[in-house]
């Protein structure tokens, strides 16, 4: 009896439960557009190679993009910088460059875990929307800012077929380019700093007066003609694009300089380096680089293949 009682409260149960299904819908596509970034762009003989780079680094590299993809970030919508897209002409070039002098001085693994999602290529950068035309991020003098998870390269214009030109921009590029990757890596606190290198200079004690030799002797390469002396962060990057843009044998090259010159010529030299300290700071970088990225920032000033 009490086994019938059970069975009938559970028949009841399942059929209240069942008359309670609602009926689903038939799902349809809104008809909006996903918001993301897909690769290949267009039929170009070039983008098979961008989707190369995708399947390897794990980046989006967008020839076409819009203002949203290049000035929105997550607690702002504009950027110091104002960009415009390659001329698609050109970006065969563009990518020509970018692997010569970019790329190849990075392990795949490296770039998969420490690069931004999207690269724009760029025919104009601009800081500010005017002034002359910059590399990428960080790369002009008093350029700082950023966007959320974007790199941008410039040269995808016509401009592209003289850069190897008197100046050798194309030198000039590559050591702009992988110091405005590795700064932004910082200032994303995606990459860190050599406690080695932090512990070698005094950054509190005023410096003994403002002659660059002071400054040197205290293991500073900051121009700015202070007492003060810079912070570990400004004296990293100080560092950081002492050796990415310029050879080896120019920072340790003393011809025609002296204590007060103010380049990076032969920092690694006597001349300037009077207290050893310069080059404890410089083998302390280019080390953790080396140990902790996988990243050769000899090589890269030097621009060896």
């Amino acid at each position: 009896m009490k086994y019938a009682i059970y069975t009938c409260i559970v028949i009841i149960s399942l059929v209240f439960l069942n008359g309670c299904v609602k009926e689903e819908d038939t799902l349809t596509a809104s008809g909006i557009n996903e918001f993301g970034y897909h690769v290949p762009q267009g039929n170009n003989p070039y983008d098979q190679r961008i989707v190369n780079y995708y399947n390897r680094y794990g980046v989006y590299m967008l020839y076409k993009f819009t203002k949203k993809d290049a000035y929105w970030s997550i607690t702002k919508w504009d950027s110091l910088y104002r960009v415009i897209e390659a001329d698609t002409a050109y970006v065969s070039n563009q990518l020509d460059l970018i692997d010569s002098t970019f790329f190849r001085y990075y392990h795949d693994s490296t770039l998969r875990k420490y690069f931004p999602v999207k690269f724009l290529l760029c025919s104009s950068i601009k800081s500010g929307g005017t002034g002359s035309e910059l590399d990428g991020y960080l790369t002009g003098a008093s350029t700082s800012g950023y966007n959320y998870q974007t790199f941008i390269a410039n040269w995808g214009s016509s401009r592209i077929l003289n850069i190897r030109g008197a100046k050798d921009s194309a030198v000039i590029f590559r050591g702009n380019i992988n110091y405005g990757f590795l700064r932004l890596m910082d200032l994303m606190n995606r990459m860190g700093k050599s406690d080695k290198f932090i512990a070698v200079s005094d950054y509190t004690t005023a410096i003994v007066n403002t002659t660059q030799a002071q400054r040197y002797k205290r293991g500073f390469l900051s121009t700015t003609a202070s007492t003060t002396p810079p912070s570990n962060q400004a004296d990293w990057y100080n560092f950081l694009q002492a050796i990415v843009q310029n050879p080896y044998n120019y920072l340790t090259n003393a011809t025609g300089i002296n204590a007060n010159t103010a380049t990076y010529q032969g920092i690694l030299t006597p001349v300037k380096d009077s207290s050893g300290m310069i080059r404890r700071k410089y083998d302390a970088m280019v080390n953790y680089y080396k140990n902790i990225y996988n990243i050769d920032l000899t090589r890269i000033g030097d621009g060896r293949p």
